[in-house]
């Protein structure tokens, strides 16, 4: 984490990543909102997790460029319409491609530590879409992909937490809590409806996590009650599982 210009503005840089030696004056130069992002590309290096097609498709298809187009400045609008149709896909970039006006935290909040792989994308959709974001096209920043990076090392510690909680995290916070305000007033004029899309992901992931991850289920339930089916549901499908049970089966 590097301060910059006075203390106003944050890098993040892993310590496995690189910049080019322009890019926090090329960032600067495009900055009208709190968050910056540059282009990056990836650097793979050796045994690494995923496939080298889905980190490239990051880099055309789920990447500002592919998702906004040419311009340095988007808006809140366009960053709201990107992220109903992308919820929890990083569209935005890592974090060594991004720099953010320290007036970012105060207003918008930190990053959310429920979240154990996807808290910088959340970080970059709640505050893309109340302040929209800039971006600097040139590629200054590389990514690499090894075996013992931070993502890698998050794949091996569980995909179901780090890809089906964290994901059910972001609808939860998208369709109800009040820093997406602005986000739901945009989807509900567009008709879609983020709290019933959170009921649609709590219903699969609950049918889902209940039957093939008990004990991380359980845990998860726990610490985040808000995630479970209301009482209410978990009745009905007692009640179905009862009927069935006790319902003759018509001979075929």
């Amino acid at each position: 984490c590097i301060e910059l210009a006075r203390g106003e503005w944050v890098k993040f840089l892993f310590q496995d990543d690189w910049l080019e030696p322009e890019c926090v004056s090329q960032m600067l130069a495009v900055a009208d909102r709190p968050l910056v992002f540059c282009r990056r590309d990836f650097v793979f290096e050796g045994s690494h997790i995923g496939s080298v097609a889905g980190y490239l498709r990051h880099m055309e298809e789920l990447s500002l460029a592919g998702v906004f187009g040419a311009g340095s400045s988007v808006s809140a609008e366009q960053v709201r319409a990107a992220v109903m149709r992308y919820p929890d896909k990083n569209i935005f970039g890592e974090p060594t491609s991004c720099m953010i006006h320290r007036s970012a935290f105060d207003r918008y909040g930190l990053y959310d530590a429920r979240l154990v792989q996807l808290c910088d994308v959340e970080f970059a959709a709640r505050v893309g879409t109340q302040a929209g974001l800039s971006y600097q096209h040139a590629n200054l920043a590389h990514f690499r992909v090894h075996g013992a990076s931070t993502t890698a090392t998050n794949q091996r510690i569980g995909a179901f937490r780090k890809d089906i909680i964290d994901s059910l995290l972001i609808a939860y916070a998208q369709g109800f809590e009040p820093a997406y305000g602005p986000l739901r007033e945009t989807a509900e004029a567009a008709g879609v409806d983020l709290p019933g899309r959170f009921g649609q992901q709590q219903l699969h992931e609950q049918l889902w996590g209940s039957h093939w991850h008990v004990p991380d289920w359980a845990g998860i339930t726990r610490t985040y009650p808000f995630l479970r089916l209301p009482f209410s549901w978990r009745a009905k499908r007692a009640v179905r599982r009862v009927l069935r049970a006790v319902t003759p089966q018509r001979a075929s």
